[in-house]
This record gives C-alpha cells, sequence and structure tokens, in this order.
C-alpha cells in the first residue's frame, strides 16, 4: 500500500497507512508532519503553498497554521494570504482583525522574533495594498 500524506478536519492522522491500521496521532503531531509537508510543498512553489495554507486554514486556526508556516520557514506565504483576508474587509473590522492575528501568531515555541517579524511583513503587506486601492 502506498502512502499519502491528508491533512482534513477530525482526521486521526495524516499518514493513510497509519490510518488503516487505526494508529492516532496527537494535534501536536499532526502540526509537525503539516511543517514538514510545508517545507516539501515550497519546493514546488509558491502557488502549491498558497493552496496547501488555504487548505489548512479551512479547518484549522489561524495560530496552528501560523506555527506550521513558521516552523517551514514560510511565513511570508501566510502573511500574503491574511493580507487578503484583510483586504476583503470592511474598514471597521480590519483593525479588530489584526488583533486577531497578533494574537494568534504570537507563539513563544516559534522563537522569540518569528511573531514580530509576522506582523511588520503583515503591516506592510495591509499598508502597500491599501495605498493601491
Amino acid at each position: 500500500m502506498k502512502m499519502e500524506i491528508r491533512f482534513q478536519p477530525d482526521m486521526t492522522c495524516c499518514k493513510s497507512t497509519r490510518v488503516s491500521v487505526d494508529l492516532v496521532c496527537q494535534h501536536s503531531g499532526h502540526l509537525c508532519c503539516a511543517r514538514r509537508r510545508a517545507q516539501e510543498i515550497a519546493l514546488k512553489g509558491a502557488s502549491s503553498l498558497d493552496a496547501f495554507a488555504r487548505h489548512l486554514l479551512t479547518f484549522w486556526s489561524l495560530r496552528d497554521v501560523f506555527y506550521v508556516f513558521a516552523g517551514a520557514g514560510q511565513m511570508s506565504t501566510l502573511a500574503l494570504i491574511c493580507k487578503e483576508r484583510w483586504l476583503q474587509l470592511p474598514d471597521s473590522g480590519r483593525v479588530a482583525y489584526r488583533a486577531e492575528v497578533a494574537i494568534a501568531t504570537d507563539r513563544i515555541e516559534t522563537g522569540p522574533y518569528n511573531s514580530l517579524a509576522f506582523m511588520l511583513t503583515f503591516d506592510f503587506l495591509c499598508e502597500t495594498a491599501s495605498v493601491r486601492s
């Protein structure tokens, strides 16, 4: 049996061969596998990585997806997606969304500077996008 790696809501494990014999992983294991998968996908290009991030965001929190992408060294892809979400909001919702992003990305385990670097990138992207609009 060929092993496939799948990430989906309420999964027990991302590896099909483990699922087939009823093996279960904790959520922290899912995050580690997703980080490795993000590193592999990054080699294929930005559009594949973008699609992977969007897929994960359909069932995982921004906090978890930030952990995955920070660990994979791919925070800029996630910052671009957050900027797109920010642009879709009315002005009144943008401040609240920025606060939500700041809270979600404030993770000690990703390193002391990753959340700051992410927020600086996010703010720059949003500012640049709002000037263009």
